[in-house]
């Protein structure tokens, strides 16, 4: 298998992107796909969580302007719409304002699509390694530094240690995705560990979340691993300067390097790296040849299913996207009930399911199951699901209730 985290960098940088651009739905989604696997090293992990809280604050903000708005022009339904977004946003642990008040003062009629979707009693399983904030392993910096230090190669590791206080404060600091911080611990590092190619592979991990993507590209071409270096970490140099090639703009050079790292590893991780960026690039046919033969007839696998959908779906193929994406929700109703079962839903394939069904215009009773099965594991985003069925009803002209 590939590296942990492979496409997590990936997926990060696609965040971020959607984060600047002000797609703040679309880029929690993306967080939360990095949230949702399992095998994310902790640095990437803190830095899905922070752009996860940077969205969902961002969404809150925007909801609340919209409201009132729509108040200020009459819009009573429309402002109701945007109070209860942001009491599902808010959750616990952030203050919905006056948006509760507002409701029940406010509070109106619904289209028939939505009767009885409030009464779902939403499940309270978070999913795996979601935002809940991390336990300190050790009450020193040395203890901590340590415990990080054991999921890498041991010559690696006595290297880390040699590098000193500021290469090691800066290093805890990228763990928890303080950039910032990180790059400023760095800069205090001796000359002669500045230029040690495994100095530079962390530095460079520090400008990638600090966005400062031509200076790590420049860090990265920088490095000169020595002949004994581990495989897995000149990929992941190699993965790390495909996604700032792409973050850059170099669309072309991005695939390139993401063919040679597919090409020399032909793993499962290779191909969803490849694959996703072809789709984006809008190669559909290309992503197909490359991600359909890790596809396997009968036995879901979601990561590779939903990169394949989306393929399908960009060449026109609506079918074969939707029986993908159906194949993969259906599976875990029909497995075993796990204690984990929130983390195990295909979160990502269902509501990728759910936007190709309203496109598709799917029969109602299909679209409104997933939606409720989608308010239950996912409630922060119950409204977006309901506007998705309010889109839903309107274009197949169904009424308001009365």
């Amino acid at each position: 298998m590939g590296l942990f985290g492979f496409n997590a960098e990936k997926k990060l940088s696609k965040g971020r992107e959607q984060l600047s651009k002000g797609f703040y739905y679309e880029a929690r989604l993306t967080f939360e796909e990095v949230l949702l696997h399992d095998k994310v090293d902790e640095a990437l992990r803190g830095q899905a969580k922070t752009g996860w809280r940077e969205a969902r604050s961002a969404m809150i903000a925007g909801q609340l302007e919209e409201a009132a708005q729509h108040l200020a022009s009459g819009e009573k339904e429309e402002a109701l719409g945007s109070w209860r977004a942001v009491i599902e946003l808010a959750g616990n642990d952030l203050d919905a304002g006056d948006a509760p008040r507002m409701i029940e003062l406010h509070g109106g009629g619904e289209a028939k699509i939505l009767e009885g979707l409030d009464e779902i009693v939403p499940e309270t399983i978070q999913p795996s390694g979601d935002v809940r904030e991390e336990e300190f392993f050790g009450e020193s910096p040395d203890e901590v530094f340590e415990v990080h230090l054991q999921t890498q190669d041991e010559a690696i590791a006595e290297r880390y240690r040699s590098f000193g206080p500021a290469f090691r404060d800066g290093y805890l600091a990228l763990q928890e995705g303080k950039a910032t911080e990180a790059l400023e611990r760095f800069s205090a590092a001796a000359e002669s560990v500045t230029v040690d190619p495994f100095f530079r592979l962390e530095k460079a991990q520090a400008l990638m979340l600090a966005r400062s993507d031509e200076e790590a590209l420049g860090e990265l071409s920088a490095i000169e691993f020595p002949a004994e270096c581990p495989g897995e970490v000149a990929r992941k140099a190699e993965e790390m300067r495909a996604v700032l090639l792409a973050r850059t703009g170099k669309n072309e050079e991005a695939i390139e390097a993401a063919r040679r790292l597919f090409e020399a590893a032909a793993d499962q991780d290779a191909a969803l790296f490849l694959g996703e960026l072809l789709t984006e690039n809008e190669r559909y046919e290309e992503a197909l040849r490359v991600l359909k033969p890790y596809s396997q007839a009968g036995r879901p696998q979601q990561e590779i299913d939903v990169a394949l959908a989306r393929a399908h779906a960009g060449a026109g193929n609506t079918r074969e996207a939707l029986d993908l994406l159906e194949m993969s929700v259906e599976a875990y109703f029909q497995g075993p009930t796990s204690p984990r079962g929130a983390a195990r839903f295909p979160l990502v394939a269902a509501r990728d399911l759910l936007s190709l069904y309203v496109i598709a215009g799917e029969e109602s009773e299909k679209v409104r199951s997933l939606a409720q099965h989608l308010i239950r594991q996912d409630p922060e985003s119950a409204e977006t699901y309901k506007a998705q069925l309010v889109a839903y009803a309107k274009a197949r002209g169904e009424g308001a209730a009365g």
